[in-house]
């Protein structure tokens, strides 16, 4: 078959819907919150919408009317939040089963057509819940800053591929597999030792310890 023709086409879809709500009560209390919904063609057709939501709180602590211009503290915030998000970075194959035109292979009734990757219609979104606390101080007017967060990330439903028996087919087949942790805390402090309308010299120092569990 002369001059076969040769295309290469790909196309996936993805959509979202996001809510979110911001409060904050004399600049001391402070609250924002969202939720999404989002949906991805890359799933079968039973998983492709999830929910995510995160919420966080603060509270400004140098705003209560007894720290107003204090003259050595100026700034003394204590936040937390926690928030679930979702990952959708894989082949589209891995969901779907997919066939492949051989165009070298080609016959009186046109080309042939062989399995190319066997899809999980189950397959489904791999998930991250992030808690994240912290506290920021700052004195004499933020000259000097020090900050601290501890931190616990975990993914769930880890997009992996497993060995199958090689008369399927196939070697491996992708399944929703394990998790991964990660758990921490982070330490900086930052100093303004000198400042002109010209000139600024800062002196920071940091310090992290990070736990990953697989």
């Amino acid at each position: 078959q002369p001059n076969k023709s040769n295309v290469t086409s790909s196309k996936t879809r993805r959509i979202g819907f996001l809510g979110s709500v911001n409060y904050s009560y004399d600049d001391v209390y402070l609250f924002d919150g969202s939720f999404r919904l989002d949906a991805s063609s890359q799933f079968g057709k039973d998983k492709q919408w999830a929910p995510f939501w995160s919420a966080g709180v603060g509270i400004n602590v140098h705003n209560y009317a007894f720290l107003k211009d204090n003259w050595l503290l100026s700034m003394l915030k204590i936040r937390a939040s926690y928030g679930s998000t979702g990952n959708v970075n894989f082949p589209p194959s891995m969901a779907t089963t997919t066939y492949k035109i051989e165009s070298d292979s080609w016959f009186f009734t046109g080309p042939a057509v062989g399995l190319m990757a066997l899809g999980n219609p189950k397959l489904t979104w791999e998930k991250t819940n992030t808690l994240d606390a912290g506290v920021n101080i700052g004195f004499l007017n933020n000259l000097i800053t020090l900050n601290a967060a501890y931190y616990c990330k975990k993914t769930k439903d880890l997009i992996d591929e497993i060995s199958v028996r090689k008369s399927s087919g196939f070697t491996s087949y992708s399944i929703n597999s394990g998790g991964i942790k990660n758990e921490g805390i982070e330490f900086s402090l930052n100093a303004t030792v000198f400042r002109n309308t010209d000139w600024m010299v800062v002196v920071s120092a940091g310090l992290s310890h990070n736990k990953n569990t697989i």
